[in-house]
C-alpha cells in the first residue's frame, strides 16, 4: 500500500448540545492528528501532553508523539558536542535515518565547503551528513538508508568534533527521525530537554517543541506582501509535493466572485494556489507535485500581495506539508511564532499547534477509550476530523474495518471506522 491510501481522512458533522468525543484504539496501534474543528478555526478538542490529560479514559495508555527541534548556540566554544542515542536494530532489516539541519545566516563557518553536522556509528557508521555552506540560512534535508552491521546504532547529532566551525549564530535540527523502511514508527527518542540525551558530549542543546500548526492571518492588519515561509534545499533530479487545506472566513470581505491568491512557489518551484471565493467559510485543499528547476525551493504562504484582497475577517493555513514526493517527511518547518518563518514580508502570522497520539496493542487491553466532554451550541453545526494510521505489522483482520472512535452523549453516530 503507498504511502497516500495509509492515512485516511474521517469527518462527522452533527447538531447537538452536549457531546463527547472518544478515541477507541483497542484494536489497534494508531497513530494520527485529531482536532475539533469550529469553522471559526478554533479547535475545540484539547490536546494533552500525556495519557493523564484525556479528560475522559479507561484502560490503556495513549502517548503523545511530540517532536522537538534541538538547537545548539555556537558561542559555547565547545569542541566534541556530540548527542545522541544508542539504538536497539535487527542486521537483517533497512532502516533510514532523516532529519533537517538548519544553520543561521549569522554563523560565522566558511562560505564555501561544508560542515560536518551528524555522524552513525556502531552498527550505522556509513551514514555521515554535511551541510552545505553555500545554502547557510536555509533548512537542508538528510537522509541515509542501510542495513546495520550489528545489534546496535549509534546515531549522533554532531554540531561540533575537534575544531569549531563557528563561533556565532546556531544550528538547529528538527524532524529527527530513524524507522524500518517503509514503516511509521519513529525509533529515534525526542527529549525534551538536553539531559534527555543517553549519550552526549560536551555543549549544551536547547530542546523546543516542534508541531503541527496551524497559522492564521488576520485582514484587519491591511499589510500588503504578507508572504511567510521558508527556503528548502532540494534535489532537482526529485519529485516534490507541496499540499496545504486553507480557510477564508465568512467574514472577510474578499470579492464575491473569483478567487484569492493565499500561497506560492518560488525559486525552483514555481507553484501557486488560489482560493474559491464563491466558496468561502470552507476549508480548501490545494496540491502541486513537480520536480524543482534548481536545488532551492523557496515555500511561502501569501495572504497578501501588493492589493489588499481583504481587509475584514481572517485565513487560516493548515497541513502545511513539503515533502519528496513518496517518502513520510515533511520538509516545512512548523514554526510556533511569527518569528520561526526564515523567510517573511510584513503582518503577523499567529500559530497554533496540535499533538499525535499513538497506541501500542501490545497492551492487550479491550475498552481504551480517551477523550473528552465538550459543551457545544445547538443551533450550531460543527465537523470533527483527524487522520489516523494503523501500523503494517498490526494484527488486526485482513478484511473487513476496525472501530477506532466515537461521538457519544447527547448524540449517536456510529463508530468511526
Amino acid at each position: 500500500m503507498d504511502l497516500a491510501n495509509r492515512f485516511k481522512k474521517f469527518s462527522i458533522i452533527f447538531l447537538n448540545f452536549f457531546i463527547v468525543l472518544l478515541l477507541l484504539p483497542f484494536d489497534a496501534s494508531a497513530t494520527g492528528k485529531y482536532s475539533f474543528d469550529l469553522p471559526s478555526g478554533t479547535n475545540l478538542f484539547p490536546q494533552p501532553n500525556d495519557n493523564s490529560g484525556f479528560a475522559l479514559r479507561d484502560n490503556g495508555i495513549i502517548n503523545s508523539k511530540q517532536y522537538y527541534a534541538y538547537k545548539y548556540d555556537y558561542a559555547q566554544k565547545t569542541t566534541w558536542t556530540f548527542h545522541g542515542f544508542d539504538i536497539g536494530v535487527d542486521p537483517n532489516v533497512t532502516y533510514t535515518w532523516s532529519f533537517d539541519a538548519f544553520i543561521s545566516p549569522d554563523a560565522n563557518l566558511a562560505e564555501t565547503g561544508s560542515t560536518f553536522i551528524a555522524h552513525g556509528e556502531g552498527g550505522f557508521g556509513d551514514a555521515s551528513f554535511y551541510y552545505d555552506n553555500t545554502k547557510k540560512g536555509i533548512w537542508q534535508h538528510f537522509e541515509y538508508t542501510g542495513k546495520p552491521t550489528s545489534n546496535v546504532a549509534r546515531l549522533l547529532l554532531y554540531p561540533t568534533i575537534d575544531f569549531l566551525p563557528a563561533t556565532t549564530g546556531y544550528i538547529q535540527y528538527r524532524n529527527v527521525e530513524f524507522r524500518k523502511t517503509g514503516t511509521a514508527a519513529n525509533l529515534y527518542p525526542q527529549p525534551s530537554d538536553n539531559e534527555g540525551f543517553s549519550v552526549k558530549g560536551g555543549g549544551v542543546f536547547i530542546a523546543e517543541p516542534h508541531a503541527n500548526s496551524i497559522y492564521k492571518y488576520d485582514y484587519a492588519q491591511k499589510t500588503t506582501w504578507t508572504w511567510h515561509g521558508f527556503d528548502i534545499k532540494v534535489d532537482p533530479n526529485a519529485t516534490y509535493t507541496w499540499s496545504l487545506d486553507a480557510y477564508i472566513s465568512p467574514d472577510a470581505d474578499i470579492a464575491a466572485v473569483g478567487n484569492t491568491f493565499i500561497a506560492q512557489g518560488e525559486g525552483g518551484f514555481p507553484a501557486l494556489f488560489r482560493y474559491d471565493n464563491a466558496n468561502k467559510g470552507t476549508w480548501q485543499h490545494f496540491e502541486f507535485t513537480g520536480k524543482p528547476a534548481s536545488d532551492v525551493a523557496r515555500i511561502l504562504l501569501y495572504p497578501t500581495f501588493g492589493d489588499l484582497p481583504a481587509t475584514t475577517g481572517y485565513i487560516l493555513y493548515k497541513n502545511v506539508d513539503f515533502r519528496k514526493t513518496d517518502t513520510v517527511s515533511n520538509l516545512f518547518p512548523q514554526p510556533t511564532t511569527n518569528e520561526g518563518f526564515t523567510t517573511r514580508g510584513g503582518g503577523v502570522f499567529t500559530s497554533k499547534t496540535y499533538n499525535t497520539y499513538s497506541y501500542d496493542y501490545a497492551q492487550n487491553l479491550p475498552w481504551t477509550w480517551h477523550g473528552f466532554d465538550i459543551p457545544v451550541d445547538p443551533n450550531t453545526t460543527y465537523t470533527w476530523s483527524f487522520d489516523a494510521y494503523i501500523s503494517s505489522d498490526a494484527n488486526i483482520a485482513q478484511t473487513g474495518n476496525t472501530a477506532i472512535a466515537q461521538g457519544e452523549g447527547g448524540f449517536t453516530v456510529p463508530n468511526i471506522l
